[in-house]
C-alpha cells in the first residue's frame, strides 16, 4: 500500500522511506562523519517527496549525538523545508532515554523554523500512530512505518 525502500545501511545507522515518511533507525553513536552520511541519504530518499515526516529510531545502548554537534544538527533540520513533522523514538528505557530526549528538545529549540511538530517518546508504536494521524494516513501508515523499521533494523550489519 505505501511504497517504501531502503536508502542507505551501514553499521551505525540505516535510512530509507515508506509512503511520505522518512526513517532513520540509529544503533550507534552519531559521529560528525555518520550525521553527514546520514544527511545525505535522508535528502535523497526524500527528494521527490513533496511534503514528507521524519521517523528516528535510536535502538538501546545507541547514544545521542555529542553536544557539540547539535547547533549542526538543528542547521540541517531547518534545511528540510518540506519536513512536515519529526518523531524521535528512544528505545532504551535507561539513562541514554533521558540524554536523546534533552538532545531532541535542544535541537528543536535552535531551530529557526519550529513550525513542524515534534514528538518524542519511547514506544515505537505510540510514535507511528502519533505521525499517521499528522499525515492523515491511518493505521495502515502506522503499521507500514513500524514494519519497515523492523525491516531496516535486520538489514544493519550485526557488529
Amino acid at each position: 500500500m505505501f511504497p517504501s525502500r531502503i536508502e542507505h545501511v551501514e553499521a551505525a545507522f540505516g535510512c530509507g522511506v515508506v509512503g511520505p515518511v522518512g526513517v532513520l533507525l540509529w544503533r550507534g553513536e552519531p559521529t560528525a562523519e555518520r550525521i553527514d552520511r546520514c544527511t545525505l541519504a535522508f535528502e535523497r530518499v526524500t527528494r521527490d517527496i513533496p511534503q514528507y515526516a521524519m521517523f528516528a529510531v535510536w535502538e538501546p545502548g545507541s547514544p545521542p549525538p555529542n553536544v557539540a554537534y547539535l547547533p549542526d544538527v538543528a542547521r540541517r533540520f531547518d534545511a528540510l523545508d518540506r519536513l512536515c513533522a519529526t518523531v524521535g523514538v528512544a528505545e532504551d528505557r535507561g539513562p541514554l532515554a533521558r540524554l536523546l530526549v534533552d538532545a531532541a528538545t535542544t535541537i528543536f529549540v535552535l531551530r529557526r523554523r519550529r513550525a513542524q511538530p515534534l514528538k518524542v517518546c519511547t514506544d515505537l508504536a505510540e510514535g507511528a500512530s502519533w505521525l499517521a494521524r499528522r499525515l492523515e494516513g491511518g493505521p495502515e501508515l502506522a503499521d507500514a512505518v513500524t514494519a519497515f523499521v523492523q525491516e531496516l533494523r535486520v538489514s544493519l550489519p550485526t557488529t
